[in-house]
This record gives C-alpha cells, structure tokens and sequence, in this order.
C-alpha cells in the first residue's frame, strides 16, 4: 500500500480545534468588524448563525482522533 493510502497517516484523521465557544464568538466579531460589518449586524450575525453553528460543532468533539488546543496568537 502506498503511503497516500495509508489510513494511518494525519490525512485521515479527523481533527477538533478545541477553543472556548465565548473566545470563539470575541474572535468572529472582530472578522466581521475588519470585513466591513457594523458591530450592530456583526452581532446579530453571531447570534443568529455563528454561534448556532458552533454549538453544533462543538458536539462533534467527540468524534474527533486529535483534539487541538487553540492558542491566541
């Protein structure tokens, strides 16, 4: 079997970048106010969808084979 098929290799595995969903949100405003967005909409924006789909997210940790702590950078 040829290394690109090997199920072994950090390809094929599924990765979670593990963050603090409220740092998270801090960090999609401040994309969102640096794409242009007023804060207001910025806001809504998160409330409405971003979040929603992080709490999503965050209950697929658990099918994750590395778990990636995120770091402020």
């Amino acid at each position: 079997m040829t290394q690109y098929l090997n199920p072994e290799l950090h390809c094929f595995k599924i990765r979670f970048i593990d963050i603090d969903l409220d740092k998270a949100m801090q960090r999609v405003l401040k994309r969102h106010i640096s794409t242009g967005k007023p804060p207001d909409i910025a806001k809504q924006r998160i409330e409405n969808n971003d979040r929603l789909n992080a709490e999503l997210i965050m209950k697929s940790k658990k099918n994750a084979d590395i778990i990636i702590k995120s770091v402020d950078f």
